[in-house]
């Protein structure tokens, strides 16, 4: 159900990243470079740690970095973030 979890957030988030990808420079191991997509959650949303390591460990071409705010925050974070262009690729 995790697992699900995320793989929906991440389908959720294409759209966002066909705009603009955050990656890294060319590895041997990612040629086209490691991808970056940073989530915001509510403070005990998912995903957890857990399931974004084992995201991590199933496709080293992707990272997530995850910021946890407050839930009655959480609104006025994603408003703030997206007018300085900085909007979260995954909202959970």
């Amino acid at each position: 159900m995790k697992y699900a979890l995320l793989i929906g957030l991440l389908a959720f988030a294409t759209p966002a990243l066909a705009a603009a990808p955050d990656r890294g420079p060319p590895t041997a191991a990612c040629p086209q470079g490691v991808l970056t997509l940073h989530a915001l959650r509510a403070i005990g949303n998912p995903p957890d740690d857990q399931v974004i390591a084992a995201e991590a460990a199933a496709n080293p071409c992707t990272k997530v970095e995850a910021s946890e705010v407050p839930f009655g925050q959480l609104a006025d974070k994603i408003s703030v973030l997206s007018a300085s262009g900085n909007a979260p690729d995954i909202i959970a």
